[in-house]
């Protein structure tokens, strides 16, 4: 029996109820201002004497990657490989995830960045 041609069944909501959820939004300056260091403290990376830590986007035997925060720069950069970026790209880079999952990681230790609304 051929069943090309049969619309596909969809559930429906009998009792038509709209139900509230809540979604998630992010202060993402407020996570790029975290200092970087307590970030790479939060993800267990080791800063060494020499501001380097252990790149997360390739296999380093030396420390490569530079934390950047003198005066009003909080950041990262990794010369050998090209990649840094604000706290929020560390955190996507070291625990390889999008920016949604950076943000609920977050805002576990900082949640003043989770912002709440309802739809």
């Amino acid at each position: 029996m051929r069943t090309d041609n049969v619309p596909e069944k969809k559930p429906s909501n009998s009792n038509n109820i709209k139900i509230k959820t809540r979604s998630r939004s992010y202060d993402w300056d407020y996570f790029r201002a975290i200092p970087i260091r307590e970030v790479l403290d939060l993800l267990g990376f080791e800063v060494n004497s020499q501001n380097r830590f252990l790149c997360p986007c390739h296999n380093d035997r030396r420390p490569s990657a530079n934390v950047i925060d003198k005066g009003s720069d909080n950041r990262w950069w990794c010369y050998p490989c090209g990649t840094g970026g604000s706290t929020v790209d560390l955190v996507m880079k070291a625990r390889n995830c999008d920016l949604q999952e950076a943000g609920q990681f977050l805002a576990q230790y900082y949640p003043e960045g989770e912002k709440h609304r309802s739809d």
